[in-house]
């Protein structure tokens, strides 16, 4: 039978990581490509959270971000360390369980994060923000939303399903999207540094 688009990208998914299983199913995917598509289902909204989240950060850090100002060589470096500072402190907030963003509001989250791309935009061209403090601090709550809501996607996501087997397999389908997010992410920025804002 014709496959979807998410069985292919499950199938390929499980085959990349190894955990499938020996028998052979009657479409031909084997025992472990159904559980990891049908796993791949069951997280699909925070397998689109990690990927959007990273996708984002990725857009503005490092590529974006040096633009803002790049004949000073320090500031390029100040950029790199505010975000990692901010994504190190964001992760170490997840210890409080308090603060959390319940699950349903996460891809909320997300997309709010959409609004740090104009804003990182208009500090590198046409500079409308001029300074550097402002797009540090920026920088910095970049790091600390991606380690915040980007750990909590990856806590969630195996907390819904039943088994341990089922869980495993989130744990390879979640990281896949985190570095696919950061891949696509990347590419967006270096065009964007490159061919919009002449870094």
């Amino acid at each position: 039978s014709t496959q979807s688009t998410g069985d292919i990208v499950a199938t390929a998914i499980v085959r990349l990581s190894g955990a499938h299983a020996p028998n052979d199913s009657p479409s031909g995917l084997v025992d472990g490509d159904f559980s990891t598509i049908e796993t791949m289902k069951n997280i699909k909204v925070m397998l689109f959270v990690v990927f959007y989240t990273f996708t984002v950060s990725l857009v503005v850090m490092p590529a974006v971000g040096v633009a803002i100002n790049p004949k000073a060589e320090y500031f390029g470096i100040l950029i790199i360390t505010m975000y990692n500072a901010g994504d190190t402190c964001g992760r170490l907030l997840t210890f409080v369980h308090k603060i959390w963003i319940p699950e349903r509001y996460l891809p909320y989250a997300a997309l709010a994060r959409t609004l740090l791309l104009p804003l990182f935009f208009i500090c590198a061209k046409p500079k409308l923000i001029p300074g550097n403090i402002f797009p540090m601090f920026l920088m910095f709550f970049t790091g600390i939303s991606n380690g915040f809501v980007g750990t909590l996607s990856m806590i969630y996501a195996p907390s819904s399903l039943d088994t341990e087997q089922e869980k495993n397999i989130s744990g390879n389908i979640m990281s896949f999207g985190l570095l696919l997010g950061c891949s696509i992410g990347s590419g967006i920025g270096l065009i964007l540094s490159a061919f919009v804002f002449n870094a």
